[in-house]
This record gives C-alpha cells, structure tokens and sequence, in this order.
C-alpha cells in the first residue's frame, strides 16, 4: 500500500512540473515574440528578464540565449500581454551625444552590434582639476560614438594624469584618456 502511495505521488508530482511541448508543431503552446529596437522579431520562449539581460530559448533548441535589456524594445509573451522593456535611444541632433548610454558591465551589451574601437581625452595643456577633466574626456567620446551612429559606449580602460605639482597651485592641469567601444542596435 505505502509503494502504491508513492507511485501515485510521483505520478502526480512529475505531471504537474512537466514542461509545455515546445516543438513548432504544438498547437497547445503559443510562443513569446521579442520586438527588437533593430527592427528584428525573435519567435521563442522568454526565460527571464534580469537587470542587464532577456534569457530565452529557441522552440527547437534547449540552449539559453541571452540579450542585453537594452536591445529589446517589447515582448509579446503568449500572443496576449505585451510588455515595454526600454526605450530606443535617440543620438539625431546636435545635442544627440548627451543620450549616449556608457555601459557599467559588457554584459549589457550582449546582443548589440560592435561598431568601432573609441577614445576620448581632454587636452593634457589645461588649467581643470581631475573632475573637469573627466567630465572633458566623457563628453568626447559621447561625442565620438555620436558621430559613428552608436547610441552604447562599453569603457575599456581610463587613465588619469596629474600634471600639477605637490601643493597643487602651480602646473598645467590634468589629463583623462578613456578607450572603448562602440556599440548600436
């Protein structure tokens, strides 16, 4: 009797956690629709969606397939809720550069297309201290990937020279140099 118990328990238990049929041919399963801000519609099963990235699987592939948030302009899940993910940013213009996107991680750029290597920098002769000079050298390359019709900006690397001297009242200022990459949809 206690085996007959347990068969029926497993039984139950292993039905209720089955996954859906997601073959094509499956008529009791209607798949997710990811709406890409590159014009692009992606037929498939959204896993989740996390801080920087959408997780999701092909109907015919149990591989996960992950996409930067940013990428993703809607998701139609099931052909009945559709849900805003992100905005497409806007660099038209000539104050276009100020919506550029630096990316924290290169994870956030997953998905998106690679465009060109960037460096920006302020003039290593000025009179800024270290904050203007940062400020300088983002500004640049905001304005460089601009230019390149990038709308995302992933930092590879930052250096920070100090050019004034010990009691910091004489000397020709600070410089910054940053190097990236450039990414759009």
């Amino acid at each position: 009797m206690k085996k007959i118990g347990i068969l029926l328990f497993s039984l139950i238990a292993f039905n209720t956690y089955a996954q859906p049929n997601l073959s094509a041919d499956s008529l009791d399963y209607v798949l997710d629709t990811i709406f890409l801000h590159n014009q692009k519609n992606i037929a498939c099963q959204v896993l989740s969606i996390d801080t920087y990235l959408v997780s999701f699987e092909y109907p015919d592939d149990d591989a996960v397939q992950v996409l930067s948030r940013y990428a993703v302009n809607n998701i139609l899940f099931g052909g009945k809720k559709m849900q805003h993910i992100t905005d497409k940013i806007d660099i038209e213009g000539d104050k276009g550069w100020q919506n550029v996107v630096i990316l924290e991680d290169k994870q956030e750029a997953v998905g998106l297309k690679p465009v060109a290597e960037l460096i920006g920098k302020n003039a290593s002769i000025n009179f800024r201290s270290i904050d203007k000079a940062d400020v300088k050298a983002t500004e640049n390359i905001k304005k460089e990937a601009a230019l390149d019709g990038c709308e995302f900006i992933v930092i590879t690397s930052e250096s920070i020279n100090d050019y004034r001297s010990e009691n910091r009242k004489i000397g020709i200022g600070s410089q910054d140099v940053k190097q990236g990459y450039a990414f759009t949809y």
